[in-house]
């Protein structure tokens, strides 16, 4: 059984570790809540997840202890069940759909049974971008922030 890679906290909701190719990753969830400010019950319990290479590295190796990594940190998260997070696939480089593919894969493996992810396109001047809500199938809010994360994406040109 994979192990996930030994982690720090850094502040409230940052994190890094280190891979076995040392390799650095921060793992940054921060407040989406000015994305969701109408919604004034849910708005500070909604959070944009970003997983990030620290440096520079032409090519990173395939390594399954960093999806792993991720999802240990994202459980301890959905310890709050009032927690959801965005994840939106960077596009500047024409990789989101890789990007996506991966996300999916490690949402797919370590999910655990109580957290559920619903996928969405958005366009913005022309541009797809993928994003995901993931959300604990318990959250006394569940029927809201899927609505919510839905207008997000129907109306985001406009934001």
């Amino acid at each position: 059984m994979l192990e996930p890679y030994e982690f720090n906290k850094s502040d409230e909701l940052i994190y890094f570790f280190k891979t076995e190719f040392n390799i650095e990753y921060k793992v940054n969830l921060f407040s989406f809540e000015y994305m969701f400010h109408q919604y004034e019950n849910i708005s500070k319990y909604i959070y944009s997840f970003e997983l990030s290479v620290v440096g520079k590295f032409k090519k990173t190796p395939l390594d399954p202890r960093i999806g792993i990594t991720v999802a240990f940190i994202l459980q301890a998260f959905f310890k709050n069940e009032e927690n959801a997070v965005i994840y939106v696939c960077e596009s500047l480089d024409n990789r989101q759909k890789a990007r996506k593919r991966k996300f999916d894969e490690w949402f797919k493996k370590f999910k655990g049974k109580n957290i559920l992810q619903f996928n969405m396109t958005a366009y913005i001047e022309g541009v797809e971008i993928l994003n995901s809500l993931i959300i604990h199938r318990n959250n006394p809010n569940f029927k809201e922030i899927i609505i919510a994360f839905s207008e997000l994406n129907d109306n985001v040109e406009e934001k």
